[in-house]
Parts: C-alpha cells; sequence; structure tokens
C-alpha cells in the first residue's frame, strides 16, 4: 500500500508537469490576427491550441482523481485531487495573463512615442505607422505587422486603425487609436505632442500596475508555501502514518474534510480575484463612431 501511494504521488506531480509543459511550453501556431475578433473565432479549427490544453488538464485532472480514489477508497480525497490537478493550472494562467497585460501596455507605450518623435520630422500619418510598425515591440508586433500589411495593399488608414483597435482589445489601444483618427482628420499640428502627452500617462500606468503587482506577490508567494506544506504533510501522513489520518475515512471525517477542502478551495479563487483586473471598458468599434 505505501508503494502504491508513492507511486500515486508521483503521477499526480508527473500529471502536474505535463499540465506546466502544455501551458508554457508549446510550439503551437500563434491565434490570427488582421481581424475582428469575431472573426478569429469563426478562423480558430475546432480542437485549437486552446481546446487541447484544456483536454489535457481534464484528462490529468481525472486521472490523478481515479488514482486517489484507487488508492484511499475515499472520494472526497479522489474530488480534491482532480480539482487541484485542473485548478491550480487556471489561476496560474491568471497571474500571468495580469502580467502579459502589462507587457502589453508598456509596449504600447514605447511604440506611441516611437510613432510621436517619427511625426515630428514627418507629417505623413500612414507613412509613419507604416514604418512604426516593422519595428514593434514584440507582444504587440503582431497587431502592428498586420497594419503595415493593410497600408501596403491600400487600405484607408480609419478602418485600418479601427480594426487594430479591435486587435488590441484594451481601452488604452482605443485611446491611441482614437487620437490617430482625429488627428489624421483634422490634418493639423500637435499630434506628435498629443501622443507624447499619451505616451507619458501610459508609461505611469505600467508604473503603477506594477508596484501593484509586487506588492501581491508578497501573499501569492505566502499563499503557494502554505498550499504546498499543506499538501506535503497530508501526504507524508497518508504514506509513512496512515493512522494519523484514519479518522477522515469516517462519514463524519469525510464532511470534516470536504468542508476543509472547500475553505482552501474558496481562498484559492479569492487569490485568482485579487490577481485579476477589472477590464476598462472599450469606446471604439470596427465600423462606426466612437
Amino acid at each position: 500500500m505505501t508503494l502504491l501511494a508513492g507511486l500515486a504521488g508521483v503521477a499526480v506531480a508527473g500529471g502536474l508537469l505535463l499540465i506546466g509543459a502544455g501551458l508554457y511550453g508549446s510550439t503551437a501556431a500563434p491565434r490570427p490576427h488582421g481581424t475582428s475578433r469575431r472573426v478569429r473565432a469563426l478562423l480558430t479549427p475546432p480542437g485549437g491550441h486552446r481546446s487541447r490544453r484544456r483536454q489535457l488538464e481534464l484528462i490529468a485532472g481525472v486521472a490523478g482523481g481515479l488514482l486517489v480514489l484507487f488508492i484511499s477508497g475515499l472520494p472526497v480525497p479522489a474530488l480534491a485531487a482532480a480539482a487541484l490537478v485542473i485548478g491550480i493550472p487556471a489561476l496560474l494562467r491568471s497571474v500571468a495573463g495580469t502580467t502579459a497585460e502589462i507587457d502589453r501596455l508598456e509596449a504600447l507605450q514605447t511604440w506611441v512615442r516611437r510613432l510621436s518623435d517619427l511625426l515630428t520630422t514627418n507629417s505623413e500619418l500612414t507613412k509613419m505607422l507604416t514604418e512604426s510598425a516593422r519595428t514593434a515591440p514584440a507582444p504587440i508586433a503582431a497587431p502592428l505587422a498586420d497594419l503595415g500589411v493593410r497600408l501596403d495593399a491600400g487600405w484607408s488608414v480609419e478602418p485600418a486603425l479601427r480594426i487594430l483597435a479591435e486587435d488590441l482589445d484594451s481601452a488604452t489601444g482605443d485611446m491611441v487609436v482614437s487620437a490617430l483618427i482625429l488627428g489624421m482628420r483634422d490634418r493639423g499640428g500637435g499630434l506628435a505632442e498629443v501622443l507624447t502627452r499619451m505616451a507619458d500617462g501610459v508609461a505611469n500606468d505600467v508604473s503603477v500596475r506594477r508596484s501593484i503587482e509586487s506588492e501581491r506577490e508578497k501573499p501569492r508567494a505566502t499563499a503557494r508555501i502554505v498550499i504546498l506544506i499543506t499538501l506535503g504533510v497530508a501526504a507524508w501522513f497518508a504514506v509513512f502514518n496512515p493512522g494519523f489520518l484514519a479518522p477522515y475515512s469516517s462519514p463524519v471525517g469525510q464532511i470534516v474534510l470536504a468542508l476543509i477542502c472547500l475553505y482552501m478551495a474558496a481562498c484559492l479563487l479569492w487569490l485568482k480575484k485579487l490577481a485579476s483586473n477589472p477590464a476598462e471598458a472599450r469606446f471604439l468599434n470596427v465600423g462606426g463612431a466612437a
């Protein structure tokens, strides 16, 4: 029984490693850019990267739960193991998504400042957009490359910029695109100065967000340590001193264990909520006016 319990722990750990590889080591092709979100959704083939990732998580969770059920013969630990294997990647994606959003904002600030410098020496907006798109920062390189392709293909500037806003999919992106559209319509001076001030504002926003994320990382690290210690102690007693956990095998013990697991799940959901920033409302659409 001790050997089987050890094998169960190894199998669950292997499942977690496979999930991590699926999340961060994939070589799947990136999503197509240059179209609206609705069109991108239509172009995404069934069973794409995101679907495969969910399937991998579900399979690993079910396998871990069945293995724990086979070893312990108890339903609550099995359900807890399955929920843990499935839920932890979602929590990690939430934190990684917040960091990626800040990186995109910082890249947008860099591009806007570069575009402002180019406009200072040349007032032809279309040419400067195409030129700046070729040297765009990596987090926003794909949508800006698509913008350059549209402009080279003879698109009007405003429709191309509106689709860029759709690809950026953020309130800050809408603000930048709106300034460019108004500058193109007005054809007066001052656009470079407006973009410079806008870049300064985005830079301040990025600085504040990074500071907030740095503070948020402290309770996250504490939560990870507590969870790892709790799971480690539980696994230790389950393998080397099963009598200590024997009271949890009774119906009342299962209820108590379920309450403990629900409490831990609630803490993890709370942590995910703290890691998520509320999305700012967008105000620009593809075809109509703001």
